[in-house]
């Protein structure tokens, strides 16, 4: 019990250590486990409360949090690489078009955050081709992206099953013909033809990627899904210094809210 916090930030606190045993606990993290589906709802939906900064910082700095953050980090991406496979393997059979898809439970947070990120790189630059890089087996970004723009869009997934269960769902899909699907490592992709590169924020090699980026088009865009707030604790922030070390600077950045999750900043090599 944190005695100086409201019954809100305590609520937040319990939920968080409840759901971090749970996710340690379970051995199906997948949508098939109701324990983890109800699990994972109302993490997420309390953690879209509003609290102050120092109430975030209160919670996200107390020792029985830090203790469990990077730890449970690795759970919740291991969690949703198993949603994502089983909606991918579910979508399969049942979608025939984009529209199929909004029946997804993040397709909002998806939707909206594309839509910010779109908004804010056409205003940076202009985009005729751009680059998603972990687009894993369900690729909403690349598809809404693909859909919201008319940019030539290319995905792009290290992992096999991930790119073999992304490149069957695309192509089960109709008009999705602008999305080039390939199993590369982002870290040595060939980036010459883009105007926009856009990082997931699980992509582990994120430095790499960049420097790779500046080696083959240093001119393009690029972007990371890093986390604010209390939503750290769903997500890895993105360090300053570490695309500062890569010879990037910040220039723009969308923001999250209780709709959408991510935060994504977009960097220029600096002049």
């Amino acid at each position: 019990m944190i005695s100086t916090m409201t019954a809100l930030e305590q609520h937040i606190f319990d939920t968080y250590q409840k759901a971090y045993h749970t996710l340690q606990n379970e051995t199906d993290l997948s949508p098939k486990n109701p324990v983890i589906n109800q699990t994972l709802s109302q993490l997420v939906f309390i953690l879209t409360m509003p609290v102050d900064k120092n109430m975030t910082d209160q919670i996200i700095e107390h020792p029985d949090i830090k203790a469990i953050r990077k730890p449970m980090l690795s759970l919740l991406a291991q969690a949703e690489s198993e949603m994502e496979k089983y909606y991918a393997m579910h979508y399969l059979t049942t979608a025939r078009s984009i529209n199929d898809l909004h029946h997804f439970m993040y397709w909002n947070n998806y939707t909206n955050l594309v839509q910010k990120e779109w908004k804010i790189s056409h205003k940076l630059t202009k985009v005729k081709r751009m680059t998603m890089i972990g687009s894993g087996p369900l690729p909403l970004s690349a598809l809404i992206m693909a859909k919201t723009s008319n940019a030539e869009v290319r995905s792009l997934d290290i992992d096999p099953f991930s790119h073999l269960l992304g490149q069957q769902l695309l192509t089960s899909l109709q008009n999705n013909n602008r999305i080039l699907h390939e199993q590369e490592d982002g870290a040595r992709a060939d980036y010459s033809r883009d105007d926009f590169v856009l990082i997931a924020s699980l992509v582990p090699n994120k430095e790499d990627i960049l420097q790779q980026i500046k080696n083959t088009n240093p001119k393009a865009m690029a972007a990371i899904r890093s986390a604010d707030g209390l939503y750290q604790l769903l997500y890895d922030p993105v360090q300053p210094n570490m695309y500062q070390n890569c010879g990037f600077q910040l220039v723009s950045r969308t923001e999250a809210d209780s709709s959408v999750i991510n935060t994504t900043l977009f960097l220029q090599t600096e002049k």
